[in-house]
């Protein structure tokens, strides 16, 4: 019977040949093409190296310009050198914020207004909601200001886990319904303040429910 166990030696000698054609008919006929492919992936890679680091680089110094502005009108440039990126809206947030501290109204409620048509999507919007009703109650627009803070309490029940927001709007409607002698829109307010609202704003709107019975 024939010995069909194949001696290492031939083994090693039948795959070094296998190699070597397989490089001169697969690999060497290819090389360039090979080369170019290699080549495009690293310029790929070194370009996709270079545009995070630019893009974290360019971050860093939006971040840094956003914390050293410490006027209106520094926090102003920031929100339009920057304008459409999250540190442009933070920027007018804090403009708008600003403004409010120092009885701007009319110029915080035209900052806030700009924020809420620049970024309607903006994971800050009710913020900026909040912030436009107040500049608008504290210029005495009680008509636009009711508003505006029903607008911000009906989207935080909307979206729901926000009870203190939808409730502090609620509150801060009546207060408006108030100040216009709406006593009929000021009880519901405060009515949807205590059903809608924490228990700590529940127990505010129920005093102020207690003016307008």
């Amino acid at each position: 019977m024939a010995d069909k166990t194949q001696n290492p030696n031939e083994k090693h000698h039948n795959d070094a040949e296998f190699a070597i054609r397989f490089m001169r008919e697969k690999i060497m006929p290819n090389a360039r093409r090979i080369f170019l492919c290699l080549l495009a992936v690293v310029a790929v890679i070194l370009l996709a190296t270079t545009y995070l680091q630019r893009t974290r680089t360019a971050r860093s110094a939006a971040l840094a310009e956003l914390e050293y502005a410490d006027s209106v009108e520094a926090l102003a440039v920031v929100a339009e050198d920057h304008a459409g990126t999250e540190i442009g809206a933070k920027a007018l947030l804090r403009k708008g914020r600003m403004q409010m501290q120092t009885d701007d109204f009319i110029g915080a409620a035209t900052t806030y207004r700009e924020f809420l048509k620049q970024y309607p999507g903006s994971r800050f919007h009710t913020a900026a909601g909040m912030g436009l009703a107040a500049a608008l109650e504290g210029q005495g627009a009680w008509q636009e200001a009711y508003d505006a803070y029903v607008d911000v309490a009906s989207q935080a029940q909307e979206t729901g886990g926000n009870e203190f927001l939808a409730g502090e709007a609620w509150v801060a409607a009546g207060r408006c319904a108030e100040g216009l002698g709406d006593t009929e829109n000021a009880r519901l307010a405060y009515e949807n303040a205590i059903t809608h609202g924490t228990e700590a704003i529940a127990a505010t709107a129920r005093q102020a429910l207690v003016r307008v019975q």
